[in-house]
């Protein structure tokens, strides 16, 4: 499992297309996700002014077929309905990930 995972994490962290899930339960699991904002800003008063969405609708789909492939990984088993806590809470680690890798530099080589 953890060389699997390892290579999986690796791919999504270096750009390559993610996997193919079903898309009825991909849409299942981002729904409670889209629309969710973050305030920014220097102070609470700032970023309450001052809002945006977490991520596209497109970059959660994105985060929901890469926490698929990690779901696998975990639990050596598909998810069935898109409703499943642990996806939920990988798809929303996922976002986190890519969203840091924008400022990240690139990762070594394996060699």
């Amino acid at each position: 499992m953890s060389f699997l995972l390892y290579r999986h994490v690796r791919a999504m962290l270096t750009d390559e297309e993610p996997p193919n899930a079903p898309a009825n339960i991909v849409e299942r699991c981002i729904s409670p996700f889209l629309g969710l904002e973050v305030g920014v800003g220097r102070d609470r008063e700032e970023a309450e002014v001052m809002t945006g969405p977490i991520a596209s609708p497109e970059q959660w789909r994105t985060a929901a077929e890469w926490a698929f492939l990690f779901y696998c990984d975990f639990f050596g088993e598909h998810p069935s309905t898109g409703d499943e806590d642990g996806w939920l809470t990988l798809t929303s680690a996922v976002q986190n990930l890519l969203h840091a890798k924008i400022f990240s530099p690139p990762l070594p080589s394996l060699s």
